[in-house]
């Protein structure tokens, strides 16, 4: 009896494993998908950095129109300087500028405050660019400088970062741009900053921020 059982539930020759044919199919198949696979990954790689490019781009054009939007409304302020002059809170250098302007701060409280845009240390021994603010006090001292309200770094390579400024300057009254503001009596009409992007192959891009709060002549 036992016999008989084995006898009917051994497999049959055509069914005990898989035919040549079979197995061949099998290797090309896997061979098409190993000749493949460089390939997706490439895409899928290029699409990766697609997406992480357009990402910081989104991310620098955010910041920088955060930039713009305090710049734009830089106000004529003054205070005594420390010859004991009075003197607008406006300084313009061709990698950093200072200007006083509203601002609703993070714990909602609304008021002026200094900022100050320039480049301060990276972790990859480049500079970034930062823009940071602090409450403004009408008394220049040193407190204005250490302690900041906030930070936020517009630029995490700012190699291609540099500023100008329109407007009569100090020493000619015919309006010009010039690489640094040192007019103590008035604020330049625009401000315009070039920069690049962290890829480096997007080119040199600029912008212009128009002063709105200037004195009008």
């Amino acid at each position: 009896m036992t016999s008989i059982v084995r006898e009917h539930t051994r497999l049959k020759p055509e069914e005990a494993g898989f035919t040549l044919l079979e197995v061949l199919v099998s290797l090309v198949l896997i061979s098409l998908l190993l000749a493949a696979l460089p390939h997706a990954l490439r895409i899928t790689k290029s699409a990766f950095n697609v997406t992480a490019k357009l990402d910081q781009e989104s991310v620098t054009t955010a910041s920088l129109a955060f930039l713009e939007r305090h710049l734009s409304e830089a106000m004529p302020i003054y205070r005594n300087s420390p010859d004991g002059m009075l003197a607008m809170v406006f300084s313009g250098e061709p990698r950093a500028v200072k200007f006083v302007a509203p601002m609703i701060s993070r714990d909602q409280q609304s008021g002026l405050f200094l900022f100050s845009l320039s480049t301060v240390a990276a972790s990859n021994d480049r500079q970034s660019l930062a823009l940071t603010w602090q409450p403004f006090r009408s008394v220049s001292d040193h407190r204005d400088a250490p302690q900041s309200e906030g930070q936020r770094i517009l630029l995490a390579d700012a190699t291609g970062f540099t500023l100008s400024y329109f407007g009569a300057s100090a020493h000619s009254t015919k309006a010009q741009w010039t690489d640094k503001w040192t007019k103590k009596d008035a604020l330049p009409t625009l401000v315009e900053f070039t920069y690049k992007l962290p890829d480096g192959r997007s080119g040199v891009r600029s912008r212009r921020v128009e002063l709105h709060l200037r004195p009008q002549p």
